[in-house]
């Protein structure tokens, strides 16, 4: 059964997909309408300053996912400086006080492991996530020390993360970006 604060590995044979391509994506709600999350280790070409002015800090921001492209999301791990936020698990928070999270950054209050942001999101039909895990595009990963999530390498997390799911996936590994030049 799906849960919020899952992550979610992409096989390799999404690997030509632009946006879910070895992806890693952290759950963030799970209903009877929906999944939504945010995917992990995709960083844009630019920062939150090129696109918040007033906001001269450099945090990186990263591709969520391809819903609502041009809406920002962030995640945070510090509820006693952001309220409102929307509990995912241990000390991790979706939203939140979108002025106050500026606020902070202005005031250099935050640093880039508490808060990370998103160019939209990631959205499927229940059934459709169930389907895809099921024809084995997704690996469902329960147990993820979700405090660390900030901690990680972008570029090393999808095989990191594979790895530590067993020798069987070593193939999947070391599958490169494009299978069609192997």
């Amino acid at each position: 059964m799906l849960c919020k604060g899952q992550l979610l590995i992409a096989q390799p044979h999404l690997t030509t997909d632009r946006d879910f391509g070895k992806s890693v994506i952290l759950i963030t709600a799970v209903n009877a309408d929906g999944v939504v999350g945010f995917i992990l280790n995709k960083p844009l070409p630019f920062q939150l300053s090129d696109i918040i002015s007033d906001t001269k800090q450099n945090f990186g921001v990263f591709n969520g996912g391809p819903v609502e492209s041009e809406n920002l999301y962030f995640l945070h791990s510090v509820p006693d400086k952001i309220d409102d936020g929307m509990h995912i698990g241990e000390t991790l928070y979706w939203g939140g006080s979108f002025e106050k999270a500026m606020d902070l950054l202005k005031q250099h209050g935050l640093d880039t492991t508490e808060i990370r942001f998103f160019m939209g999101y990631t959205g499927w039909s229940y059934t459709q996530l169930e389907g895809e895990i099921a024809d084995g595009s997704w690996i469902v990963v329960d147990h993820f020390k979700l405090s660390e999530l900030f901690r990680e390498p972008t570029k090393t997390f999808w095989k990191a993360l594979l790895s530590q799911q067993g020798d069987h996936y070593q193939e999947w590994i070391n599958t490169p970006d494009d299978p069609r030049l192997n």
